[in-house]
């Protein structure tokens, strides 16, 4: 029997559960993306209250071209006696105003005064970015297919410029959340999909009772998955 050949009294629930459905789907999607934004909007904040303790300890250290302090400076977030938190940098690096590395968390993969278009992986269209943008403004840049995400911060005070701190952080730091989010949007959307195909009376008590007991244990791991 083809779906156009049923009755009007089967037809307008399978329509209506369709619609359901639908819906369903799209605002679980909607909610997923805005998880992720939330997420990274929490990443920035974070990587830039950092960046603005580091940059305005870091001026006068420039300033006087002590290179050495500077590193101890970026190098003080990796310490390992320092209890590690979710949202730690991967790198932190400084350029000057012609985007060469003035000193790096990481020397051997940036050394100094190497170019930052010339390192590899996102760093020429970070560059190409940084090149762009107002030297005075704070931004974040993520690039397709790059599991990073860079916080640039400039060093500056009273309108001279030194150059532009940038801390890098992989996304990975915030996927486990993601997907906590994302676990509880399709727990809560398949319950809605159970409720909204539950069968209907003259389908049998014997449908319906199975169709509750699955609703229930439903209920329970999505229940379990929002709690967690």
């Amino acid at each position: 029997m083809r779906l156009f050949d049923l009755s009007l009294r089967h037809k307008m629930p399978l329509w209506g559960s369709l619609l359901i459905i639908t819906s369903t789907l799209a605002v679980s999607g909607a909610l997923m993306l805005r998880a992720y934004d939330d997420l990274k909007h929490d990443l920035v904040i974070s990587s830039e209250s950092l960046g603005f303790t580091l940059a305005k300890t870091l001026f006068p250290t420039l300033l006087h071209d002590d290179s050495w302090r500077a590193y101890e400076l970026i190098r003080a977030p990796f310490h390992e006696e320092r209890v590690k938190q979710t949202m730690d940098p991967t790198a932190i690096f400084v350029v000057d105003k012609n985007l060469r590395v003035l000193v790096s968390s990481q020397p051997l993969a940036m050394p100094v005064l190497a170019d930052l278009a010339s390192l590899g992986e996102d760093y020429p269209a970070l560059a190409e970015v940084l090149r762009r943008k107002n030297p005075e403004a704070t931004g974040a840049h993520e690039f397709p297919d790059s599991g990073r995400l860079h916080v640039s911060i400039p060093i500056a005070e009273e309108g001279e410029h030194l150059g532009t701190l940038v801390i890098t952080h992989s996304k990975d730091v915030f996927l486990p959340r993601f997907f906590g989010f994302a676990a509880g949007a399709a727990g809560t959307g398949a319950l809605v999909l159970v409720v909204a195909t539950m069968p209907f009376s003259f389908e049998g008590r014997r449908r319906i009772n199975q169709a509750e007991e699955a609703l229930e244990l439903l209920q329970k791991r999505a229940d379990a998955l929002i709690l967690s």
